[in-house]
Order: C-alpha cells, then sequence, then structure tokens
C-alpha cells in the first residue's frame, strides 16, 4: 500500500489538533457500512493536502465519505458507489457537494469541499449505493466549523 493510501486517513482522523472536535457518523445496511466524517480542511498537514488536492482554507470545510462491504471471514473492503451529499445551514440554504473519488491502492473514499464560515454549523446528509447492489445507505450529520487554533 503506498504513502497516500496510508497517510490520508491517518491525517483526516489522526492529526486533528487536541480539542478540535470530529462530526462523523457510521450507518450500516445489510452488508455495508458508510462511513463519513468532516472536518476543517485546514487540520489538514500541508503535505496531506498538497498530495490529495485539497485545498486548504479557513472558508473550506472537508467531508470524507467511505463505503466498507462485510466479506465472510469478517473482514471488510472498501466499495465503490455512487454518492451525493449537500450540506444544509441554519438558514435552510443547501449546497450540492460536488465529490470527487479518490482511489488509492485498495482504498476507495468520496471527497468534498463544502463553503463554510467561521463557526457556521452544517447538517450534511448523504445517499450511498454500493455498485452492482440495490441497498441505499443514508447518513446524517451535524457540524459546526471551528478554525483551528495556532500551535
Amino acid at each position: 500500500m503506498n504513502w497516500f493510501c496510508r497517510v490520508l486517513p491517518i491525517a483526516l482522523l489522526a492529526l486533528l489538533p487536541m480539542g478540535s472536535a470530529l462530526a462523523q457518523a457510521s450507518v450500516e445496511v445489510g452488508a455495508y457500512t458508510l462511513h463519513v466524517n468532516a472536518i476543517s480542511s485546514l487540520d489538514v498537514s500541508v503535505d496531506v493536502a498538497r498530495a490529495s488536492g485539497i485545498t486548504r482554507s479557513a472558508s473550506r470545510g472537508l467531508l470524507n465519505i467511505a463505503i466498507r462491504r462485510l466479506q465472510a471471514d469478517g473482514s471488510d473492503i472498501a466499495t465503490p458507489a455512487t454518492v451525493t451529499a449537500d450540506a444544509i445551514n441554519l438558514s435552510g440554504q443547501r449546497q450540492i457537494l460536488s465529490l470527487r473519488e479518490v482511489r488509492e491502492g485498495d482504498a476507495i473514499y468520496y471527497l468534498a469541499e463544502p463553503r463554510v464560515s467561521e463557526g457556521e454549523a452544517l447538517t450534511f446528509e448523504i445517499t450511498a449505493r454500493p455498485e452492482g447492489d440495490a441497498s441505499v445507505l443514508q447518513a446524517r450529520f451535524k457540524k459546526t466549523f471551528f478554525a483551528p487554533l495556532p500551535p
């Protein structure tokens, strides 16, 4: 597995500053699990952002989506899917997010960069349909975006 495949999930989850809240959700339908999380794009290191094409900005969030399928042996594998996502602010304004699929090694992620303002709360609505299956996975969660504190 190459560097990007190992580093992106770690960077998006583990490299958050202490005290930074991670909005995340996990939904299971049949053999599938939908994992979603949202962070400030400033929480992503410069190197990881550059390698993955993420724009680091106080006015951008980062939504990360992955679908995993449970195998007979108890392991799970990344699964391609048709994924849609919207972000809704407290005034009811909806952003239809443009997702891009990232495939590196065995990993498959769907990334979007919603517009955000300091202190803004967004509710994310995600729908995923795994390729070759009629299953529909849906998640809804809320995240308030704050710029990270300086180190």
